[in-house]
């Protein structure tokens, strides 16, 4: 069994376009991950992999001192890369980028924000990476990302990326 994670808050300001941009948690981030750490009630994880993001490492650093394991990290299970959006306010993207914005949001599939990545590259590269990690044996835990998590929720349950996109995942939140 493989179980999904969504990392902790991260250090960013609200409604600011993260992507790739390398942040650790907040303090209540890290204060949640030791939470979860502290009362584990899932199976137990024999294997724990992150993406190499600071946010999703410091999410998985308490689980992995409780059972005594090694973190690995895995690139491809990255967020969606933002490109030139990376860091900035969605507001100020729709303010000053309204076409560019629209016709990002009419083709996510297919096309990315400038400079950034589609959702079909950042399928192909997190459902690899799912697809060799779930067929071992034992159980493990993944921590990723948002949109790592949609990709996986679109792909694992049969759902069109219009409807996979719409899901949220709280911070923290466990999926089995």
């Amino acid at each position: 069994m493989t179980l999904l994670m969504r990392h902790c808050a991260p250090q960013i300001a609200k409604g600011v376009c993260l992507g790739q941009l390398d942040v650790p948690l907040n303090a209540d981030g890290r204060a949640h991950a030791q939470r979860i750490a502290d009362d584990w009630s899932m199976p137990t994880p024999t294997w724990l992999v992150t993406s190499d993001l600071l946010r999703t490492q410091q999410t998985a650093e308490p689980i992995a001192r409780r059972f005594g394991l090694k973190v690995q990290l895995d690139a491809r299970l990255r967020e969606l890369a933002m490109g030139e959006f990376t860091g900035r306010s969605w507001d100020e993207i729709y303010a000053s980028e309204p076409e560019t914005f629209a016709r990002w949001g009419e083709h996510f599939i297919s096309e990315g924000p400038p400079g950034g990545e589609s959702y079909l590259s950042q399928q192909v590269r997190v459902c690899a990476a799912f697809s060799e990690y779930s067929t071992r044996q034992t159980h493990g835990l993944i921590v990723t990302h948002q949109g790592a998590l949609r990709v996986l929720f679109g792909f694992l349950e049969g759902i069109s990326p219009e409807i996979a996109v719409q899901r949220n995942f709280a911070y923290g939140e466990i999926l089995s």
